[in-house]
């Protein structure tokens, strides 16, 4: 039981350190706009699967969000565009530093890539996991954030703070 704890632990420590070198990359990047129909299309992907959701409640989406979430849909559609632009702001981030540091997935990165997913998601079919994905690109897109989400890691000067609690004087 140690060591699981102990392995959990390590584990949410690296995430938490991944997460801090992708925000302040993203932080020190001069994002020009992100693509409209890109945001749009998420958006609206969001927004309907909140309505597929509500309609295996058997409710309409207003009141989903209203009881599920606590918000309008005005709300909701205003929080998931600010979500999405920020995703897709760090997807080009990601995608820059990948092209700056001359970065490729190889043709052996994706089958290894393509095989660890689909037996992470329960896949035997090839085709059938590439479809269910959208594709080779979006499995090529999802093994270069990681393989430049590891660059950053194992280059980033990543300075840990001791986690004392601060005392009101």
């Amino acid at each position: 039981v140690r060591s699981i704890l102990e392995e959990d632990a390590e584990n949410a420590r690296q995430s938490e350190i991944l997460s801090g070198i992708v925000t302040q990359v993203v932080a020190n990047a001069s994002v020009k706009g992100c693509p409209q129909d890109l945001v749009d299309y998420n958006v609206n992907s969001m927004k309907e699967y909140y309505e597929q959701t509500a309609a295996m409640y058997g409710m309409e989406l207003e009141a989903f969000l209203e009881a599920a979430v606590g918000t309008t849909v005005e709300e909701f559609e205003k929080e998931a565009r600010i979500a999405v632009e920020n995703s897709v702001a760090q997807e080009m981030c990601l995608a820059a530093v990948g092209e700056a540091e001359k970065l490729e997935v190889t043709d052996e990165e994706f089958k290894e890539g393509v095989a660890n997913y689909m037996s992470m998601y329960g896949y035997a079919d090839e085709a059938a996991f590439l479809t269910a994905v959208g594709g080779e690109n979006v499995v090529r897109l999802n093994l270069m954030q990681e393989k430049v989400t590891k660059f950053l890691v194992e280059n980033a000067n990543v300075v840990e703070v001791e986690n004392n609690e601060a005392t009101e004087e």
